[in-house]
C-alpha cells in the first residue's frame, strides 16, 4: 500500500514500476495461499453438500442484478406498467405447455395404447398405510428455516410452533384425501417468480417460473406430505401377469 500511495503522489515512471514489481511478487503466494486454504475447506466438509455449496457461494462473485422487473419489450413496445407485466408473464408461462405440446409429431392411436398391458398387470396394486400424527411431526421437525414463504407469507417457524396442536387433524384430512381420490384447490396455489436464465431482462421468453410453494396450515403441509408418502412411503405391489 506505501508502494501504490508514494506512485499516486509521485506519479512517477520508477516508482509505478517498484509498484508493479512488488505486486506481482505478492500476487503469486496470495493466490497459492488462497488456493491451499480451499482445498483445505473442500476437504473438511468433503460429503456435507450444504456446507460445500457456501464455501463454493462464498468464493463466487455476488450478483449485481436488480430483483424487480421494471420493464419489458413486447414488440417494439417498451411496457412499464406492473399489472401490464404481471399479465404478460402469466400469458407466457401458461402457454409453455401448450407450445411445446404444438411441437411434437403427431402419431397414430392413443397413448393409453402404450400403457394398456402395465394397467393390466398392476390393476389394484397400490397400498398406502394411513398417515400418523406422530410422522407429520418428525416430518415438520425436519423443516429448514431460512424456506422463502408462499403467498400467503406464513413462515416455517410458525409451522413448527403448532405442528403439535394441528398434526392430528392434518393426518385425518391427508388420510381423506387418499381415500375419496380428491386433491384441494388451494393446494395448487403457489407463488411464481421469473427468473432470468441469461441475456437481455427486458425479454419475456428470457424467464424461467420458480414456484415457491405456500406452508399455509391447513393447506400445504398437506401438500408436502401427501408428495412425501407418495414418494417415500408409497408400497407397490405388482400382480404379475402368467
Amino acid at each position: 500500500m506505501k508502494l501504490y500511495h508514494n506512485w499516486l503522489q509521485s506519479r512517477s515512471d520508477s516508482d509505478l514500476i517498484k509498484y508493479k514489481k512488488y505486486k506481482n511478487k505478492l500476487t503469486s503466494p496470495l493466490r497459492l495461499a488462497e488456493k491451499e486454504y480451499y482445498e483445505g475447506r473442500f476437504k473438511e466438509i468433503q460429503g456435507d453438500i450444504s456446507k460445500t455449496w457456501k464455501v463454493i457461494k462464498s468464493i463466487l462473485p455476488t450478483s449485481s442484478k436488480r430483483n424487480s422487473i421494471r420493464e419489458i419489450k413486447i414488440n417494439s413496445d417498451v411496457i412499464t406498467d406492473p399489472l401490464t407485466i404481471c399479465n404478460k408473464f402469466n400469458q407466457y408461462f401458461t402457454c409453455i405447455g401448450s407450445n411445446l405440446a404444438k411441437k411434437i409429431l403427431h402419431t397414430e392411436g392413443s397413448h393409453r395404447d402404450f400403457l394398456s398391458s402395465i394397467v393390466k398387470s398392476t390393476s389394484n396394486s397400490i397400498f398406502l398405510y394411513p398417515t400418523m400424527p406422530h410422522e407429520i411431526i418428525e416430518f415438520v421437525s425436519t423443516f429448514k428455516a431460512n424456506k422463502s414463504p408462499g403467498y400467503d407469507d406464513v413462515l416455517t417457524k410458525t409451522v413448527k410452533s403448532v405442528i403439535h396442536t394441528i398434526a392430528e387433524p392434518l393426518s385425518t384430512a391427508i388420510n381423506v384425501s387418499f381415500d375419496q381420490g380428491t386433491f384441494p384447490d388451494a393446494l395448487k396455489i403457489a407463488k411464481v417468480v421469473p427468473s432470468l436464465k441469461s441475456d437481455d431482462r427486458t425479454i419475456v421468453s428470457n424467464y424461467r417460473p420458480v414456484s415457491v410453494i405456500s406452508l399455509d396450515l391447513e393447506n400445504n403441509i398437506l401438500l408436502v406430505w401427501l408428495f412425501y408418502v407418495l414418494l417415500i412411503r408409497l408400497q407397490l405391489r405388482l400382480t404379475k401377469v402368467i
